[in-house]
């Protein structure tokens, strides 16, 4: 085996730093053109079929992505419940693991369906009954013109013209988006009606689904047998990146906001029955789920959540909305003391000045974006971490995320680390032959 030899610094280099460096230079151009000379035609090829093949798999995934939702939300599903087969894999058949997970995860989605929509329609549609009308905008308009009439001259004509131009733009971008809405949300159900392979993937998704649980440990060692060598360790590095953070997310911040969710909703119907709210007027169970959906959305999500039920307890009684900001208040005290150390790992410790930016910045592609703005942006930071650490002097080994330690143990031990993180246990053949190289 070819060793690579390293001149020791002289005592020119040692007075001279510009010489030294430039010596590491060149010796470090010499080691990238070595290995670009080991590379075969046939490596280079397969390492160009293999991109190809990827590429071409997402390309069909964004363009075909409303026949495949079936495919994506199933993926979501053993996303999550994988955790949960793997534990009771320990004391049972695999396959009576996966179908016992399946069946908690098919018991919840029915009973959000038979219990908390027909409530959840209820109270929306309860809401949009008191939402003001044309004659109530009028009104209030009509009030404000009033009361401009009191103030001094300039201040009446700059509060005007503000109103003016914020209403104008409202109702264009009002009118504009619900058209928008309504024009997309009809296209998206005739296709998804008229499409039979949406209809086929959600007859196929279950047995899908038992296939990739099932399959699961199986798939590292195939992608390993695709891969070329030299890319192993930082492919399944920058994949524990994106399992990490939304890993963290969803069993973390997800779980979080069901606490959230179930808190509030006990809090705001023990204010329900002090105040003796009519039946007309209760929104807690929206209420509630909007809380614990902001909730997803780190630094600013509560404060977010907080804003829907001062408006809407204010309607009702200054007391009640006094006391909805207390019971939010308090939700929020004990999910940051109790809740949060146990349950979740933080996503992303961005300082949140720096994040409320990238929130803001991703909200222009979508709500969803807004959603996942916590895991993406822990991503792209944790790979530019990764990346800018392997192009180091000296560079980080490769498999070893920015904030895992250096090893210290021997070269055995190491490659028993690497592997023990991706969760393949090293053969032992392989351990024999790391053994003799680190001899030699």
């Amino acid at each position: 085996m070819a060793t690579e030899t390293v001149n020791p610094p002289t005592t020119a280099d040692a007075q001279n730093p510009l010489d030294a460096a430039a010596r590491k230079g060149q010796e470090a151009r010499q080691r990238l053109v070595q290995r670009l000379r080991s590379i075969t035609p046939a490596s280079f090829m397969r390492f160009l079929l293999v991109t190809g093949a990827f590429l071409i798999i997402g390309w069909l995934i964004w363009y075909t992505w409303v026949a495949l939702t079936p495919f994506i939300v199933g993926g979501i599903v053993a996303y999550m419940v994988l955790p949960l087969v793997n534990r009771l894999d320990r004391f049972m058949p695999r396959i009576l693991a996966i179908i016992i997970a399946l069946s908690l995860v098919i018991g919840v989605v029915s009973l959000f369906i038979t219990l908390l929509i027909p409530i959840l329609v209820d109270q929306f549609y309860n809401l949009y009954l008191i939402l003001p009308g044309m004659d109530d905008i009028q009104t209030y308009r009509q009030q404000l013109n009033d009361y401009l009439t009191t103030l001094p001259e300039p201040v009446r004509v700059a509060i005007n013209d503000a109103y003016l131009q914020a209403s104008t733009q409202l109702e264009t971008n009002m009118s504009l988006y619900l058209s928008r809405v309504v024009d997309i949300g009809l296209a998206v159900l005739l296709n998804l009606v008229n499409t039979l392979s949406f209809i086929l993937g959600f007859l196929v998704v279950p047995a899908w689904l038992l296939t990739i649980l099932q399959d699961q440990r199986h798939a590292p060692k195939a992608l390993d047998r695709i891969l070329p060598a030299w890319l192993h360790a930082d492919f399944w590095a920058v994949l524990r990146i994106v399992d990490r953070a939304f890993g963290s997310f969803i069993r973390g911040q997800l779980l979080t906001a069901v606490i959230v969710s179930v808190l509030t909703y006990g809090g705001l119907e023990v204010l329900v029955r002090l105040f003796g709210i009519p039946g007309n007027a209760r929104y807690q169970l929206l209420l509630a789920m909007f809380a614990g959906l902001m909730q997803l959305i780190p630094s600013i999500g509560p404060f977010l959540a907080v804003i829907p039920a001062i408006l809407i307890t204010w309607t009702v009684s200054i007391e009640l909305a006094l006391a909805t900001l207390a019971l939010y208040i308090l939700v929020q005290f004990l999910v940051i003391n109790f809740v949060t150390p146990r349950v979740e790992r933080s996503v992303v410790d961005v300082h949140p000045a720096i994040f409320i930016l990238i929130l803001v910045s991703l909200s222009q592609f979508g709500f969803w974006w807004i959603l996942l703005a916590a895991p993406v942006t822990a991503i792209v930071r944790d790979t530019f971490r990764y990346i800018y650490g392997r192009f180091g002097e000296p560079p980080r080994p490769a498999g070893l995320l920015p904030d895992e330690p250096l090893p210290v143990a021997s070269t055995a031990s190491a490659a028993r680390i690497v592997r023990k993180r991706r969760l393949i246990p090293i053969p032992r053949r392989r351990l024999r032959n790391v053994n003799t190289h680190r001899n030699l």
